[in-house]
């Protein structure tokens, strides 16, 4: 089992950034923001894939991501990755704090989305629905975008630690 994490590790781990999507309307429901919505491609025989974005949060009230979904996988999980003695690991988690005004990266080597047993492969090009539920925003519908990991090779901008 440890060996099948390292190995989807290994294909999914790398950074990156992608183009804009955002929902939500600033008004009542809505506050958070969906940015650069992103997978990669997906080798034929991997039953799994990664979603990373941002998510920005307009309002001056505390969120909470708590779940996603989306059409293209069984299931779909909030995880984050860790280092522990020098082995990569991922483990899930219950939600993803989104304080006011806060930027939040889900992105390579950290808080991500982990999508289980896909229907078909990701594909380059291909774009997908993804839909989060947060605790003060309600349901967000956002758009993913497949790439190769050549158009995400830098360093989202203000570090990798989660929270911007």
């Amino acid at each position: 089992m440890k060996s099948g994490i390292v190995v989807a590790l290994s294909i999914f781990l790398g950074w990156s950034t992608a183009f804009s999507h955002g929902d939500g309307d600033g008004h009542g429901m809505g506050f958070v923001r969906v940015e650069q919505a992103w997978a990669r491609p997906s080798p034929p025989m991997v039953k799994n894939g990664v979603v990373y974005l941002r998510l920005k949060n307009r309002s001056n009230k505390p969120d909470r991501l708590l779940g996603v979904s989306t059409p293209v996988a069984k299931r779909a999980e909030l995880h984050e990755h860790q280092m522990k003695g020098g082995m990569a690991m991922m483990r899930p988690v219950e939600g993803i704090d989104v304080p006011p005004g806060a930027l939040v990266s889900l992105h390579p080597g950290g808080l991500h989305i982990m999508l289980f047993d896909l229907h078909e492969p990701l594909k380059a090009g291909q774009h997908f629905p993804l839909s989060l539920e947060l605790t003060q925003s309600g349901r967000i519908e956002a758009e993913v975008e497949v790439r190769e990991m050549e158009a995400h090779a830098r360093k989202p901008k203000g570090g990798h630690h989660g929270m911007h």
